[in-house]
């Protein structure tokens, strides 16, 4: 399993946490401070290998790469995100959830081709694509689900989330809410 990890050059701060968890963690700097563009990096250094996907403000729960790699076992070929902060995981658990509503690139897996498959259709997409970065430019999760919806496919979510949102301020938008944290996250 490949594990990649998106981040600034100023937001290193938890980047040791998932070094110590994951030694052979891989690294894709923002270098135009561009979401887009470093996750389009990532997803190229990725290419059709299988991956867990991470940015830079995650805090991993013990023993994160063999409770990951246990879910993934169970569905190698679909998307699975396993950060989320939806109320209905607190009432519905684990579920697959239509394409629409994918939200967060905390921590996601991504299937055998995916990464491969999503760099072509960002780059190939045509108008819809286009339209779709213009509306939210930096929206990778509206790309992802986007993606997913041409392929009427359904992702996985994890619950309880094995990632945390640390309490920080978006490098996107500093006005948004640095409590973004799931209520299902555990460190044990």
């Amino acid at each position: 399993m490949r594990y990649i990890l998106r981040y600034m050059e100023k937001r290193t701060t938890y980047i040791p946490g998932v070094q110590k968890q994951i030694p052979h963690l891989e690294m894709v700097k923002d270098q135009k401070r561009d979401a887009m563009d470093t996750l389009m990096r990532a997803f190229e250094q990725a290419g059709g290998d299988p991956c867990v996907q991470f940015e830079d403000d995650v805090i991993l729960c013990n023993e994160f790469a063999r409770k990951a790699e246990a879910a993934i076992a169970e569905r190698p070929d679909r998307v699975i995100n396993f950060f989320s902060r939806r109320k209905e995981d607190l009432t519905r658990g684990s579920r697959y959830q239509p394409a629409k509503q994918f939200l967060y690139m905390q921590c996601v897996y991504f299937p055998v081709g995916y990464c491969r498959q999503l760099v072509d259709y960002y780059y190939n997409g045509g108008e819809r694509v286009a339209k779709l970065m213009q509306q939210h430019p930096t929206g990778c999760d509206i790309f992802v689900a986007d993606f997913l919806d041409t392929r009427e496919e359904k992702w996985f979510v994890h619950v309880p989330s094995l990632v945390q949102h640390a309490v920080v301020v978006s490098t996107i938008n500093p006005k948004r809410s640095r409590f973004r944290q799931s209520p299902t996250f555990s460190k044990d």
